[in-house]
Protein backbone atom coordinates (compact mmCIF):
# COMPACT_ATOMS: atom_id res chain seq x y z
CA UNK A 1 0.00 0.00 0.00
CA UNK A 2 3.02 2.22 -0.23
CA UNK A 3 2.22 5.52 -1.88
CA UNK A 4 -1.51 5.12 -1.31
CA UNK A 5 -2.74 8.48 0.07
CA UNK A 6 -5.56 6.79 1.98
CA UNK A 7 -3.02 4.81 4.03
CA UNK A 8 -0.99 6.25 6.86
CA UNK A 9 1.85 4.68 8.79
CA UNK A 10 2.02 5.49 12.46
CA UNK A 11 5.18 5.22 14.53
CA UNK A 12 5.27 5.81 18.26
CA UNK A 13 7.07 8.94 19.37
CA UNK A 14 9.93 7.00 20.93
CA UNK A 15 10.03 4.45 18.04
CA UNK A 16 9.12 1.60 20.38
CA UNK A 17 7.51 -1.50 19.04
CA UNK A 18 3.91 -1.90 20.23
CA UNK A 19 2.48 -5.24 21.23
CA UNK A 20 -0.80 -6.29 19.64
CA UNK A 21 -2.97 -4.85 22.44
CA UNK A 22 -1.07 -1.55 22.37
CA UNK A 23 -1.39 -1.33 18.60
CA UNK A 24 -5.12 -2.02 18.82
CA UNK A 25 -5.51 0.71 21.46
CA UNK A 26 -3.57 3.14 19.29
CA UNK A 27 -5.73 2.28 16.27
CA UNK A 28 -8.88 3.00 18.32
CA UNK A 29 -7.42 6.35 19.42
CA UNK A 30 -6.55 7.26 15.86
CA UNK A 31 -10.00 6.20 14.71
CA UNK A 32 -11.69 8.47 17.20
CA UNK A 33 -9.75 11.50 15.99
CA UNK A 34 -10.32 11.17 12.24
CA UNK A 35 -13.17 13.06 10.66
CA UNK A 36 -12.74 11.49 7.23
CA UNK A 37 -15.37 9.04 6.06
CA UNK A 38 -13.03 6.13 5.48
CA UNK A 39 -9.32 5.89 6.00
CA UNK A 40 -6.81 3.09 6.35
CA UNK A 41 -4.44 3.31 9.28
CA UNK A 42 -1.38 1.07 9.75
CA UNK A 43 0.29 0.44 13.10
CA UNK A 44 3.12 -2.11 13.35
CA UNK A 45 1.91 -3.96 10.30
CA UNK A 46 -1.70 -3.98 11.53
CA UNK A 47 -4.07 -2.05 9.33
CA UNK A 48 -7.62 -1.04 9.95
CA UNK A 49 -10.34 0.83 8.12
CA UNK A 50 -12.32 3.39 10.05
CA UNK A 51 -15.81 4.33 8.94
CA UNK A 52 -17.23 7.41 10.61
CA UNK A 53 -20.21 9.73 10.41
CA UNK A 54 -19.24 12.77 8.39
CA UNK A 55 -21.01 16.00 7.64
CA UNK A 56 -21.11 15.04 3.97
CA UNK A 57 -22.81 11.71 4.73
CA UNK A 58 -25.42 13.37 6.95
CA UNK A 59 -26.12 16.06 4.33
CA UNK A 60 -26.54 13.45 1.59
CA UNK A 61 -28.97 11.52 3.78
CA UNK A 62 -30.84 14.76 4.59
CA UNK A 63 -31.69 15.47 0.95
CA UNK A 64 -35.41 15.44 1.79
CA UNK A 65 -34.63 18.40 4.07
CA UNK A 66 -32.68 20.27 1.35
CA UNK A 67 -29.42 19.26 3.00
CA UNK A 68 -30.25 21.33 6.09
CA UNK A 69 -29.16 19.27 9.08
CA UNK A 70 -29.79 21.67 11.97
CA UNK A 71 -33.57 21.18 11.73
CA UNK A 72 -33.46 17.52 10.75
CA UNK A 73 -35.91 15.35 12.71
CA UNK A 74 -35.37 11.97 11.06
CA UNK A 75 -32.14 10.45 9.78
CA UNK A 76 -31.41 7.07 8.27
CA UNK A 77 -27.78 5.95 8.37
CA UNK A 78 -28.37 2.21 8.15
CA UNK A 79 -25.94 -0.12 6.34
CA UNK A 80 -23.10 2.42 6.18
CA UNK A 81 -20.42 0.35 8.02
CA UNK A 82 -20.37 3.04 10.72
CA UNK A 83 -18.07 2.10 13.59
CA UNK A 84 -18.70 4.96 15.99
CA UNK A 85 -21.71 7.02 16.97
CA UNK A 86 -20.36 10.57 16.78
CA UNK A 87 -21.04 14.15 15.69
CA UNK A 88 -24.83 13.82 15.50
CA UNK A 89 -25.09 15.31 18.99
CA UNK A 90 -23.44 18.46 17.60
CA UNK A 91 -25.03 18.69 14.15
CA UNK A 92 -28.56 17.29 14.55
CA UNK A 93 -29.89 18.15 17.99
CA UNK A 94 -33.52 18.09 16.80
CA UNK A 95 -33.49 14.43 15.79
CA UNK A 96 -36.59 12.50 16.82
CA UNK A 97 -35.95 9.32 14.82
CA UNK A 98 -32.51 7.83 14.16
CA UNK A 99 -31.97 4.65 12.13
CA UNK A 100 -28.51 3.16 12.59
CA UNK A 101 -29.29 -0.52 12.08
CA UNK A 102 -26.90 -2.88 10.29
CA UNK A 103 -23.68 -1.01 11.07
CA UNK A 104 -20.63 -1.89 13.19
CA UNK A 105 -21.27 0.29 16.23
CA UNK A 106 -19.88 -1.33 19.41
CA UNK A 107 -20.98 1.30 21.93
CA UNK A 108 -23.87 3.67 22.56
CA UNK A 109 -22.25 7.06 22.99
CA UNK A 110 -22.61 10.76 22.17
CA UNK A 111 -26.42 10.77 22.26
CA UNK A 112 -27.05 12.45 25.62
CA UNK A 113 -27.66 15.82 23.95
CA UNK A 114 -30.37 14.40 21.70
CA UNK A 115 -33.15 15.45 24.10
CA UNK A 116 -35.92 15.09 21.48
CA UNK A 117 -34.94 11.60 20.32
CA UNK A 118 -37.97 9.30 20.45
CA UNK A 119 -36.81 6.28 18.46
CA UNK A 120 -33.28 4.89 18.23
CA UNK A 121 -32.69 1.84 16.05
CA UNK A 122 -29.33 0.19 16.71
CA UNK A 123 -30.39 -3.31 15.64
CA UNK A 124 -27.74 -5.54 14.06
CA UNK A 125 -24.69 -3.73 15.40
CA UNK A 126 -21.97 -4.74 17.87
CA UNK A 127 -23.42 -3.04 20.97
CA UNK A 128 -22.32 -4.80 24.15
CA UNK A 129 -23.89 -2.68 26.90
CA UNK A 130 -26.92 -0.48 27.40
CA UNK A 131 -25.41 2.86 28.41
CA UNK A 132 -25.27 6.62 27.85
CA UNK A 133 -28.97 7.14 27.15
CA UNK A 134 -29.80 9.12 30.30
CA UNK A 135 -30.08 12.44 28.44
CA UNK A 136 -32.52 11.11 25.85
CA UNK A 137 -35.51 12.31 27.84
CA UNK A 138 -38.13 11.59 25.17
CA UNK A 139 -36.89 8.15 24.13
CA UNK A 140 -39.94 5.93 23.59
CA UNK A 141 -38.48 3.06 21.60
CA UNK A 142 -35.00 1.53 21.60
CA UNK A 143 -34.23 -1.31 19.21
CA UNK A 144 -31.15 -3.35 20.12
CA UNK A 145 -32.18 -6.54 18.31
CA UNK A 146 -29.27 -8.81 17.29
CA UNK A 147 -26.48 -7.16 19.24
CA UNK A 148 -23.94 -8.62 21.65
CA UNK A 149 -25.42 -7.59 24.98
CA UNK A 150 -24.26 -10.32 27.34
CA UNK A 151 -25.71 -8.99 30.58
CA UNK A 152 -28.89 -7.00 30.92
CA UNK A 153 -27.50 -5.19 33.97
CA UNK A 154 -27.37 -1.96 31.98
CA UNK A 155 -31.16 -1.76 31.92
CA UNK A 156 -31.08 0.16 35.21
CA UNK A 157 -29.38 2.95 33.23
CA UNK A 158 -32.72 3.50 31.50
CA UNK A 159 -34.54 4.49 34.68
CA UNK A 160 -34.42 8.19 33.71
CA UNK A 161 -36.05 7.45 30.36
CA UNK A 162 -39.59 7.66 31.73
CA UNK A 163 -41.22 7.65 28.27
CA UNK A 164 -39.53 4.43 27.15
CA UNK A 165 -42.21 1.92 26.24
CA UNK A 166 -40.45 -0.49 23.93
CA UNK A 167 -37.05 -2.15 24.26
Amino acid sequence: MKGDPSTESVVTQDNQDLNSAGASRLLRTIHSSYGDRRRCVRVNGMSSWYQGITLDLVRRRAEHNDGEIGTLEELSLHQQDIERLENLNKWCRNLRILYLHANLIPRIENVKQLKRLEYLNLAMNNVQRIENLEGCENLRKLDLTLNFIAEVTGVHNLSNNIHLREL
